[in-house]
């Protein structure tokens, strides 16, 4: 008697769970791209050169380094932490449109191992590894926000009160903490959520606390530097015109991010039983290492407009001689 032929097993519909992760993937992949070619021109500048050795260390640690993690987990190719990051998106993608192709069961199963990895170690790129979360991409996050931080201390000395500035730094600095923070409770929490189930309070809390501080945090960013930049013009027609290049840089560099975090924020919000918020919170970490980059890229060219003579100097040296910090250099280290 032959046995009967086998039921099919049933594949539920991915287009808004793996289907949004693997576009989300794909398209921050492109962004990694745009991060080696802009560190690359960052190494190979001149304005490098006489940067200080804390911002060189910070875009060593957060683009070219941070092979530690390489202690606990081997089997992961790490060259940065925002390398790292890449890679686990990958890893979580591979392991769930490749090794558990066809297999439904892998997306129910709870735990690190099963398929809500794909929501704490791809969607959010946290990655679990026997109790021990590594955090990557919200690393890199955090130290750029830090970045930004410092950066409205410094250049805002000469046209923001003391108070304007302390008070700045009291809403950016816990702001960016908090976001830190609640970024890695949702991959604790997420860790014991399944897939295409109801997101549970805990986790709906904390995803909407890590995305809308972030929000907060870039406009505040924005503001304070429209404030000190508009505060900052002399009068004169040249550094005036670099003043305002300099304001639709901010904004327009600050804007990819919160965009992204808003689309992000929202879709949650409308489908918490999709993960096309996931697919967006991909390319969050990229859109701010990108900001960081341009910005350390930008100063020559920012430099040359306030002062076309700057550009002769440094054809002659291989050594140019910069100005002492002022409005003339806003992003000095």
């Amino acid at each position: 008697m032959s046995a009967p032929p086998a039921v099919p097993t049933l594949l539920p519909a991915l287009d808004n769970t793996l289907g949004a992760l693997y576009i989300g993937a794909s398209l921050s992949t492109l962004l990694y791209g745009a991060i080696c070619v802009q560190t690359f021109f960052y190494i190979t500048s001149n304005r490098a050169r006489s940067d200080s050795w804390r911002l060189k260390l910070l875009v060593f640690v957060i683009v070219v380094s941070a092979s530690l993690n390489r202690i606990i987990h081997p089997p992961i190719p790490q060259q940065g932490l925002d390398t790292v990051s890449q890679g686990i998106v990958l890893a979580g993608m591979y392991r769930f449109l490749v090794s558990d192709f066809a297999n439904p069961a892998a997306l129910e199963g709870g735990g690190a191992g099963g398929g809500v990895a794909l929501t704490t170690y791809a969607s959010l790129t946290i990655f679990t590894v026997e109790q021990t979360i590594i955090v990557d991409q919200d690393c890199s996050a955090v130290l750029i926000q830090l970045f930004f931080c410092w950066r409205i201390w410094t250049f805002s000395a000469s046209s923001l009160n003391l108070w304007m500035r302390i008070t700045f730094m009291a809403i950016t600095v816990p702001l960016s903490l908090l976001s830190f923070g609640s970024y890695i409770a949702v991959g604790i929490i997420g860790s014991q959520q399944l897939l295409q189930t109801p997101n549970s309070p805990d986790f709906a809390l904390a995803v909407m606390l890590s995305i809308s501080s972030g929000i907060a945090f870039d406009v505040i960013v924005t503001l304070a530097m429209s404030i000190s930049l508009h505060r900052a013009r002399s009068g004169i027609s040249r550094s005036d015109h670099v003043i305002t290049l300099l304001t639709l840089f901010t904004v327009n560099t600050n804007l990819i991010s919160t965009l992204l975090s808003v689309g992000s924020l929202v879709t949650f919000l409308v489908l918490p039983r999709a993960t096309i918020y996931g697919g967006i919170a991909f390319l969050i970490g990229k859109s701010y290492l990108n900001s960081f980059l341009a910005i350390l890229n930008s100063r020559d060219y920012l430099r040359e407009k306030l002062d076309p003579s700057m550009s002769i100097h440094a054809a002659q040296s291989s050594h140019p001689v910069f100005a002492e910090p002022t409005v003339r250099d806003d992003f000095h280290a």
